[in-house]
């Protein structure tokens, strides 16, 4: 099975440090099944696993 991790949803939460609004997207790893988020603004595509040291491709959803 390939590594990748679909979008879920997007969530906004509060910064803590800050106050300040963030927005994360919830993505579902395929292989764990365990969902994970992260910030919007980081520069999607692949990024290392955080299950196991493996790239994870982040799928966007189908339109």
């Amino acid at each position: 099975m390939e590594n990748v991790a679909k979008f879920v949803t997007d969530i906004t939460v509060i910064d803590p440090d800050t106050g300040d609004d963030i927005e994360l997207c919830v993505y579902k790893d395929e292989n764990s099944g365990a969902m994970f988020a992260i910030d919007a603004s980081y520069d999607l595509g692949t990024i290392p696993s955080p299950f196991n040291a493996e790239p994870l491709e982040l799928l966007e959803p189908e339109e």
